[in-house]
């Protein structure tokens, strides 16, 4: 991928806060990077693909976003608005995790029936079954990608579409990540998962002003 295409599936919520500084830190690290945001648009990015929500489940509509992002680019960088990376994190690697999907006791219902449903499929279809839900970029193959949700049932039905992809598309180079998402401000911890991973991923407790504060400094 000779220029890298950072694609953003979004959806404004209050502010911009979060994808501008998302943004910054991308263009700090990556020369020469295409910034893509496909859904509303927020200002800051280089392109933008609109496209209106039209399921109920909001991964349902981050796929729809992605195969829409497909048809255009040859491959791209999935990203959120709350991910923040830096040249520590490699493109030319897929992050995921060492443990495979799993139901959790404090998970929302919805996160946990998206666990379901990708666990079925990759297991009727003979796939691993390993997380890559860890908060963190991926690059994805568009023809790859459009193959795979072709033969999926996703439009109504709650998915993860990362770990549906790396599972039947198996990294030729992987390597473990921690889950990148911290809920509430811990300057230590975020900036150790900067420093050890290249990677940050937060909630919306995390920008208190000390929080937004440190995101600031690092663009």
């Amino acid at each position: 991928m000779k220029t890298k295409v950072f694609v953003y599936p979004y959806k404004l919520k209050g502010d911009n806060f979060c994808i501008e500084h998302s943004i910054r830190m991308v263009r700090k690290y990556y020369s020469g990077a295409e910034i893509v945001t496909i859904g509303d648009r927020c200002g800051f990015e280089d392109v933008n693909i609109p496209f209106k929500d039209s399921f109920k489940d909001r991964g349902s509509n981050v796929t729809a976003k992605c195969l829409q992002s497909a048809f255009i680019y040859d491959s791209f960088i999935y990203m959120n608005d709350d991910f923040f990376i830096n040249d520590r994190y490699d493109l030319n690697i897929t992050h995921g995790s060492l443990h495979d999907l799993e139901r959790k006791d404090r998970a929302s219902a919805n996160w946990n029936t998206a666990t379901t449903n990708t666990m079925h499929w990759l297991k009727y279809n003979g796939h691993t079954i390993r997380s890559f839900e860890c908060h963190q970029p991926v690059v994805f193959d568009s023809k790859r990608l459009i193959d795979l949700m072709s033969q999926i049932e996703w439009k109504e039905n709650p998915h993860f579409i990362k770990s549906l992809y790396f599972n039947v598309h198996v990294p030729i180079r992987f390597q473990p990540i921690d889950n990148t998402k911290l809920i509430k401000f811990d300057k230590k911890r975020a900036s150790s998962l900067l420093s050890i991973h290249g990677c940050l991923s937060i909630g919306g407790d995390f920008l208190n002003v000390s929080g937004a504060d440190y995101i600031k400094k690092l663009t």
